[in-house]
């Protein structure tokens, strides 16, 4: 029996073909919809089922089945009535806890009330009081806010129809540890343990709370009735765990797939997360703030190359407007002065896309660094920032989890400004989805905010600004729209989005619109967002495709991580590569791993389990020193060391004003790098002791004769005693190869110090003496020619322990003294010290610091060699580098080397830069300092063991046992194109 049916197309176009072909089959024609791709016509449900598998055909369903009823359910408008805030001309302390956050009315209102050219920041108003309707309250959906730790108790969380609170306090880890360990073996330990929530009066932080109260808030949100869930990533729970970046969307996929059935609805809650924070690339360190926390930024000076469309520009190659910062800004749009930049991870993309498969909707903060972000593929995809000291990196692809390839819906920054520009901060480009209001965004805040007069005490709001802020009302929005839906995906989101935002009214390119032009728009897409009732009173929710230039999941750009990868066996094996390249393209591998055998394989995934142990074997041409990394950027820095490096910690010393030399720097030196309290006291067999006081930073010197030790000693309270050697028993003079025999005796610390190369003494232990401890031993070299003062320094080294020492028990410290060329600086200049930190800090933080490390470490596994080799108790404890600077002379000494100590400082890339000339007097070149570095108290335990790192000749071994499990990277320390993974489960 023929019915009538409506047969639905997929695209338009197909349309005109379709409808000739059912009219010479004789299809009976009911209804020809001409606007529409829903055409009605008289066929058997036989005909309709074979109808239905043209892949031109969306659905062919029968007209008495489609029935409209009104969805009651689906609609809980409420009404927002008051003042909405955006801008004060009074300072924010003056806003009223009852004003709502002026997205509500920019997203929600009409046109007049969105009030373009006269409602924002300096306007005609600042401020508007009106009444707007929203048409649904996000009932039934469950929020998960991926950020900061939030507070539980929050009065912002209560329903407005039950008074009761919608935070849960989830236990995610006692739920779903059994089910993420087989979702997705991303390598990372699970946390465990019951999870304990901040409370509002306490939490230190305040952007999740802000968040939350953005998106979900009874007041100063959209989705005031949905269930609010927590994961920490940003920071901690109270109760100490919080998520890694690899862990996240495992569990984010557990609890979606084993949430109960609602019994209000008969189906699971639809799950919408909000991701307000990003992965990050450090830039180069500068120092330390009033805090002792580091001080990053990007200096023009820092960058080596910049590749921008396929071409690379650096100082022998120059972008067209110039090698220089504003010339960068304005042709390659990099920008300066910025702590980090964006960091990229596959992996995360991967995990993202497997969530957005399984029904989770993720939206996401788009950045806040003013920088391009490109689509997958267009020609600014792979431009890539070159940073000394950090390598090579993609800066127009965004920071994990929003980034292009990803799926994740990013959102852009709206401004306060009347014009509806984007804000100068957020990111901008085509792969910006949509921009929503991100400038002084009421919400709820910690303690640091003002008090939330509308609640009790230890409740409080304030206004900050950030696509963190944006990104929470497209979440909110998107809670609204989910309400009671059979389904909701994140296609429905993003088409819901495309089809009710507002076009067309944004304003941009206020300044020409290129690269250095804040307001520029580069290819962004002019929409904002906007809320609406998708189906007034009836009808069923249309799915509208985004539009998007790429798709949300393929191509899979640059994804090396598999989902699903699993261990293959138990840890503990050895798996041996050989490892070639073919130019400066790529590594060639031949070796079986974990699950895969490589046969002169171009840069291939490297599996194993942690406990296993790689061993690679080298036969490469050219120069194309192998690393293992765990960011994958050329370079030197981010290594994996290895728990049998030491962790290196860079001091600073104090200065003083008054004659000295070098005993009392390194006094100085030597009481600093051992707590900063003691009184150190320099004695000598046959000469005057002189007392350096510390504490006040001040040491005197009536006379400076060889050695420096005819000042009178004040108080003879020894807590330290350093005893000088220059050889021989004469103290302004020395006997060739002479050895200083050491007293019995406890606690002490010795100086050799050798006065004019090749005069030298060794440290030796008689036979007879048992079990003598030595504090720490400073082998100091004074005048010495430039030619030799490297040959003099590993000569020291060679005699720092005579071959009969069998019980020499070195305890604590070993200092030894770079250099310190008494023919640099004149024994009468006067000094002041004090003021001096920007030089402290560009050798301590700056580019310079791997160097200075690599010394320190060739002097720490050398004394561990010659130490070790004696037999007996012995043992080499912390090794301190330090030395004088005085207008750049230290420099050219150190460049002459090249062999002994420090030749691994002038083989380096670049020269290590000590202070050139005093911060406070440029023009003064006989500034000076005291600079120290060594390796501090810590471990490397999840590092494992790793040997010959960085070379390409020597056998490199990675014993991965106690390895955090994860993805690390092997690169050439030149070439960006010779990278691979390694992946530890």
């Amino acid at each position: 029996m023929d019915k009538e049916y409506i047969v639905t197309l997929h695209r338009k176009e197909d349309l005109e073909k379709f409808y000739n072909e059912m009219k010479l089959t004789n299809f009976p024609l009911v209804k020809k919809r001409p606007l529409s791709r829903n055409t009605h016509y008289m066929m058997t449900e036989e005909q309709a089922e074979r109808l239905r598998q043209d892949p031109r055909v969306w659905g062919v369903e029968e007209v008495d089945k489609i029935i409209f009823v009104t969805q009651q359910n689906n609609n809980e408008p409420y009404n927002l009535t008051g003042n909405f805030w955006k801008d004060d001309t009074i300072p924010p302390a003056n806003v009223s806890s009852f004003d709502y956050q002026w997205g509500h009315v920019h997203c929600a209102g009409d046109a007049t009330q969105r009030g373009k050219n006269q409602f924002g920041s300096g306007s005609t108003f600042e401020q508007l009081n009106t009444s707007i309707d929203v048409f649904n309250d996000g009932r039934n959906v469950d929020v998960v806010i991926v950020d900061d730790s939030i507070s539980y108790d929050n009065e912002e969380w209560l329903s407005p129809s039950t008074g009761l609170s919608r935070f849960v306090q989830y236990q995610w880890f006692n739920e779903l540890n059994g089910l993420v360990s087989s979702i997705d073996d991303d390598g990372q330990a699970l946390p465990s343990g019951t999870i304990t929530y901040d409370t509002s009066a306490n939490i230190p932080q305040y952007h999740g709370n802000h968040v939350t109260g953005t998106a979900c808030g009874q007041h100063y949100g959209w989705a005031r009735e949905a269930n609010i869930y927590n994961i920490a990533v940003t920071s901690t729970w109270p109760s100490g765990q919080s998520l890694g970046g690899l862990l996240i969307f495992d569990y984010l996929r557990a609890f979606h797939q084993t949430k109960p059935i609602n019994p209000a609805t008969g189906r699971r809650n639809p799950t919408i997360t909000n991701h307000s924070y990003g992965s990050i690339i450090n830039m180069p360190q500068k120092g330390v703030d009033e805090n002792e926390q580091p001080i990053y930024r990007l200096d023009f000076a820092d960058v080596t190359l910049v590749r921008f469309r396929g071409v690379v520009y650096d100082s022998n190659n120059p972008n067209p407007s110039g090698w220089t910062q504003s010339g960068l800004e304005a042709d390659c749009g990099v920008r300066f002065g910025l702590p980090n930049y964006p960091g990229y991870s596959s992996a995360i993309a991967a995990d993202i896309q497997d969530a957005i498969e399984e029904g989770i909707v993720v939206i996401g903060a788009a950045g806040n660094d003013n920088l391009l972000m490109a689509e997958v593929g267009d020609q600014d995809y792979d431009n890539i920032l070159g940073v000394n000291g950090v390598g090579n990196f993609f800066y127009n692809r965004g920071g994990s989890p929003n980034t292009p390839d990803s799926g994740a819906i990013n959102v852009g920054s709206l401004s306060k400004q009347a014009d509806f520009r984007r804000s100068t901060f957020t990111q901008f480009g085509p792969s910006v989805d949509i921009f929503a209001p991100g400038d002084n965004i009421l919400s709820t805040f910690n303690s640091s905010g003002l008090a939330d007069q509308k609640y009790s005490a230890g409740n409080f709001f304030y206004p900050i600004n950030g696509t963190s802020m944006a990104s929470p009302q497209v979440c909110g929005v998107i809670a609204c729209l989910a309400s009671n839906k059979i389904r909701f995906t994140q296609e429905d989101a993003r088409g819901l989005l495309n089809q009710f935002c507002i076009r067309d009214d944004m304003t941009f390119d206020l300044s020409g619109g290129g690269l250095d032009d804040n307001t520029c728009s580069f290819g962004s897409p002019n929409r904002y967002l906007h809320i609406e009732n998708p189906r007034q009173s009836v009808g069923y929710l249309q799915d509208t495709r985004g539009d998007r230039t790429s798709g949300m999941t393929f191509p899979r750009f640059s994804t090396y991580y598999e989902t699903g990868a699993a261990s293959t066996g138990p840890s503990g094996n050895t798996y041996t590569f050989s490892v070639g390249n073919s130019g400066a393209s790529h590594y060639t591998i031949t070796g079986t791993d974990s699950t895969t055998t490589h046969n002169n394989s171009t840069d291939p995934t490297i599996n194993c389990n942690a406990g296993d142990t790689l061993v690679f074997q080298f036969s490469i041409s050219g120069t194309h020193p192998f690393w293992i990394k765990t960011v994958g950027t050329t370079g030197t820095g981010n290594a994996v060391l290895g728990s049998n490096a030491p962790v290196w910690e860079g001091i600073g010393l104090e200065g003083w004003t008054g004659t000295h030399n070098a005993p009392i720097l390194f006094t100085q030196a030597l009481d600093d790098t051992t707590g900063g309290n003691n009184q150190v006291t320099w004695m000598q067999e046959f000469a005057q002791a002189v007392q350096s006081d510390p504490s006040n930073a001040t040491a005197t010197l009536t006379t400076c004769q060889s050695g420096g030790h005819n000042a009178f000693v004040s108080d003879p309270t020894l807590q330290t005693a350093i005893r000088n050697f220059v050889g021989g028993t004469n103290p302004s003079g020395a006997i060739n190869n002479a050895r200083f025999t050491i007293p019995p005796g406890q606690g002490e610390t010795y100086v050799i110090d050798g006065t004019s190369y090749p005069v030298m003494g060794s440290l030796y232990v008689p036979v007879g003496l048992t079990d003598t401890i030595v504090d720490a031993v400073v082998v100091f070299h004074g005048t010495v020619s430039s030619g030799t003062i490297g040959q003099a320094a590993e000569d020291m080294l060679d005699r720092f322990v005579d071959t009969t020492v069998t019980n020499l028990n070195i305890r604590d410290k070993i200092v030894f003294a770079v250099a310190y060329p008494q023919d640099h600086i004149s024994q009468s200049d006067q000094y002041n010290l004090s003021g001096v930190g920007t030089e402290q800090a560009d050798f301590l933080m700056g580019d310079n610091l791997p160097y200075a490390r690599a010394a320190v470490e060739w002097v720490k596994n050398s004394l561990d060699s010659f130490i070790s080799a004696q037999g007996g108790n012995k043992e080499v404890g912390d090794v301190y580098l330090f030395g004088h600077s005085q207008g750049g002379k230290l420099v050219t000494k150190i460049n002459t080397i090249d062999t002994g100590l420090v030749g691994v400082i002038a083989n380096a890339p670049g020269p290590i830069q000590f202070d050139q000339t005093c911060s406070a007097d440029p023009g003064n070149t006989s500034c000076s300092k005291v600079i120290a570095i060594h390796d501090a108290p810590g471990s490397r335990a999840d590092q494992g063991i790793m040997i010959n790192n960085g070379q390409q000749t020597l056998d490199l071994t990675w014993d991965t046992t106690g390895v955090t499990p994860g993805t690390y990277y092997y690169i050439c320390q030149y070439h960006i194109g010779m990278l691979g993974e390694i992946v530890i489960s």
